[in-house]
């Protein structure tokens, strides 16, 4: 069965709640279900399978796992980009101490110029 939306009917798709009464119409205009059968199964006409292998439907509450997931993504990478700044301006710091100059602190920590000058001219 070849399957086409209107644009009327795909701005109506915002959730899953959303499928069943435009494949409703969809299947009265084919012939697979008439008015007094609300029992039309996807599932046993493989259409769900097909629903579910398609990039273009899914379900809420794995758009929410998803999201969640990548949040976390998200914030371990950015706790790992800030703990190697704080490191790096520790050794910055402790090569400071020691007489270290500029240019090689710089180059030992990754430390721009101007990151490097601020710690300089803080004491």
């Amino acid at each position: 069965m070849n399957i086409e939306l209107s644009d009327e009917q795909k701005v109506k798709i915002r959730t899953d709640w959303d499928l069943y009464p435009i494949m409703r119409e969809i299947l009265l205009q084919a012939n697979k279900t008439d008015l007094g059968k609300e029992h039309y199964s996807f599932e046993r006409d493989g259409l769900m399978a097909k629903l579910y292998r398609s990039k273009k439907f899914v379900p809420g509450f794995v758009q929410v796992e998803q999201l969640k997931k990548e949040a976390q993504r998200i914030g371990e990478e950015i706790g790992r980009r800030e703990g190697a700044k704080e490191k790096a301006v520790e050794i910055a710091k402790q090569l400071k101490q020691e007489g270290v100059v500029l240019d090689i602190i710089m180059k030992s920590t990754g430390l721009s110029r101007k990151e490097a000058e601020e710690l300089f001219l803080r004491d």
